[in-house]
């Protein structure tokens, strides 16, 4: 072998080895936690596709991102865009009206009431890097709460407001933020909390810890029991508020088609559960294994990888997290279903990647 042969393996070698050593031993920053998904149900009951999402009517906006929805007592909707604008949608007319801007990223939202008469108040927002807000009825913006035990909330999410004055919200990770969901789903840490804010004392709690991505949150209807999504886990865990099992968690529903997202109470005491998108076969595979989340992970960072939103689900699972119904769509005008709010029969459905919201009659409805 002659000296420039040896020079062209050498460099050959040097080539090869550069993707290797990437591909292999690079640092990526996360940690994953072990774990073994159950076997995807999608396709068999209670979970059959059957498109019906496909049939809603589309309210098109001029953002997107309607990831969460607050509905008004005049009918109107209320909705967060990605560029950190609140909008009032009129459904009947599909005309939208900007209404203020958080400069942050509104997600969830709901109407407080008035504790003594129950009128209508301030429009409370989960904003994901900034915390709980308030919009007044006097048009304040106001910051509620953005720590708790000298803790940052880093991804407020989902929330809703018992009928004594307490917000119970999710924060989603204390890890990673609104920009690293890609991070928080290949390591999938125990770093989400389920938090409450009361508005007579003003102070934040910490009801529970080490939830893997807490996402939505919503009341019973007797507030005995509030619910908490774990979107890297597909389930739903129960916390006893009241009653002999007050302070004690349960399951509610495991090994769901899909990625749990917003929950919210339906009219008759039920829930519905919103679905962003479908599991995916290799991700399931990949979480048994530390390794190999690493290699993949260093892939997708190398190719700037985006999701693909092929599947969304909308569940309607009773008091006792039964799944009575259960509403698909897949490659679809309607995708990414991040909140499914039952109002007057009709279901209205947010999304967190599309610019439009989605309109259809709801099944338990007569």
């Amino acid at each position: 072998m002659t000296f420039k042969t040896k020079k062209i393996i050498g460099a050959l070698l040097i080539l090869v080895s550069i993707p290797i050593g990437y591909l292999f031993f690079w640092p990526v920053g996360i940690s994953p936690e072990i774990w073994t998904p159950g076997k995807n149900p999608a396709g068999i009951a209670p979970f059959e596709r059957n498109n019906r999402l496909a049939d809603a009517r589309l309210i098109e906006l001029d953002g997107y991102g309607p990831e969460g929805s607050a509905i008004a007592d005049n009918g109107f909707i209320f909705s967060g865009l990605a560029d950190g604008r609140v909008i009032a949608i009129d459904p009947k007319t599909n005309d939208f009206t900007d209404i203020l801007n958080t400069g942050g990223r509104p997600l969830a939202m709901q109407f407080a009431r008035e504790i003594i008469t129950g009128a209508q108040s301030d429009l409370i927002i989960a904003d994901a890097p900034l915390g709980l807000l308030a919009f007044t009825q006097a048009g304040e913006l106001k910051t509620l709460t953005n720590e708790v035990d000298g803790t940052p909330i880093r991804f407020a999410d989902d929330l809703d407001i018992s009928s004594d004055g307490v917000v119970w919200f999710s924060d989603a990770s204390t890890r990673y933020g609104f920009e690293d969901t890609v991070f928080e789903a290949m390591e999938t840490p125990a770093a989400g909390r389920l938090l409450t804010y009361d508005f007579k004392t003003g102070k934040t709690q910490i009801v529970l810890d080490g939830l893997h991505f807490a996402n939505g949150v919503a009341l019973s209807e007797d507030e005995g029991f509030i619910l908490v999504a774990e979107t890297y886990r597909y389930r739903i865990k129960k916390y006893w508020i009241t009653g002999p099992k007050a302070g004690q968690t349960e399951m509610f529903a495991e090994n769901l088609p899909g990625y749990p997202d917003n929950i919210t109470r339906a009219p008759d005491g039920g829930f519905w559960v919103a679905l962003v998108n479908g599991r995916d076969k290799t991700l399931d595979s990949l979480m048994p294994s530390s390794f190999m989340r690493k290699l993949v992970f260093r892939i997708m960072r190398l190719i700037e990888f985006e999701p693909l939103w092929e599947e969304t689900w909308a569940l309607y699972l009773d008091k006792d997290g039964k799944v009575v119904h259960a509403l698909d769509a897949r490659h679809s005008d309607i995708y990414a279903v991040t909140n499914v709010k039952e109002k007057n029969g009709l279901l209205f459905l947010s999304s967190l990647q599309n610019n439009a919201l989605g309109i259809i009659p709801s099944p338990t409805s007569p």
